[in-house]
C-alpha cells in the first residue's frame, strides 16, 4: 500500500467518524473550546488571529469570531485566490459581506475585504483532519495552509478540531508545517514537534 494511498484511507476514516458527531454535541463541545480559548494567554495578547468559517461538522467557531471582533482585535479568515493552492487571510468586520462557495460554505467577499500581511497575524487557528501529539497534520489535501503557514512567521500555530481526530503519529512530509498547540474539547496542550 503505497503512503499516498494509505493517508487517503485514514482521511476517509475519520472524516466519515467527524460526520457522525450529532450537531447538539458540536454546538455543546465548541462552546466549550470557544471559552477555553477566550482565556488562552497566546489568544488574549494577540492583535490579529485568523480563525475560519467552519464546516458542519467542525468546531465551530462564529462565537468565537464575534467575540474576538468585540475584543477589538483583528480577525481574518481564509480566502481562497484564482490561484490553485493558495489562499490570503481576509480581514472581515461584523459588517462584513458573504457569498456561497463552493459546497455551500460561505466565503468572503474579496472585491469588498483587506488582505492582512501574513506576519502580521499573531495567532492562527488551523483546521484539519488528523493530527498527532507531534504537531503535524492532514488536511483535506490541496496543500492551502501548508504554503501559508510558511508566511506566517510570527504566529503562534495551533490545530482545532476533535479529540478524535487526534493520534499518537503521522508520517511528516518535508513541506508539512505543524503547529505549536492542539485544541480539542478535552483542552489546550502543547505539541512536542510544533515547539522547536
Amino acid at each position: 500500500m503505497t503512503a499516498n494511498k494509505s493517508k487517503e484511507e485514514l482521511r476517509r476514516h475519520i472524516l466519515q467518524q467527524r460526520r457522525s458527531l450529532s450537531s447538539d454535541w458540536i454546538a455543546c463541545a465548541s462552546a466549550a473550546m470557544t471559552e477555553m480559548v477566550t482565556a488562552w494567554e497566546p489568544y488574549r495578547s494577540a492583535k490579529t488571529v485568523m480563525l475560519y468559517l467552519a464546516m458542519a461538522d467542525e468546531p465551530q467557531l462564529d462565537d468565537l469570531i464575534a467575540q474576538a471582533q468585540d475584543k477589538g482585535k483583528r480577525v481574518c479568515i481564509p480566502a481562497m485566490t484564482s490561484v490553485r493552492g493558495i489562499m490570503e487571510g481576509a480581514v472581515i468586520t461584523k459588517d462584513s459581506p458573504f457569498l456561497t462557495g463552493a459546497f455551500g460554505l460561505r466565503v468572503p467577499d474579496l472585491t469588498r475585504c483587506e488582505i492582512a500581511d501574513p506576519a502580521s497575524i499573531d495567532l492562527v487557528l488551523v483546521p484539519g483532519v488528523v493530527f498527532d501529539d507531534e504537531g503535524n497534520r492532514i488536511g483535506m489535501g490541496a496543500g492551502y495552509y501548508d504554503r501559508f503557514l510558511t508566511r506566517t512567521i510570527a504566529a503562534v500555530k495551533a490545530g482545532i478540531v476533535w479529540n478524535l481526530q487526534v493520534l499518537p503519529s503521522l508520517t511528516r512530509e518535508d513541506h508539512d508545517i505543524p503547529v505549536e498547540y492542539l485544541i480539542t474539547e478535552r483542552g489546550i496542550r502543547s505539541c512536542s514537534r510544533g515547539k522547536s
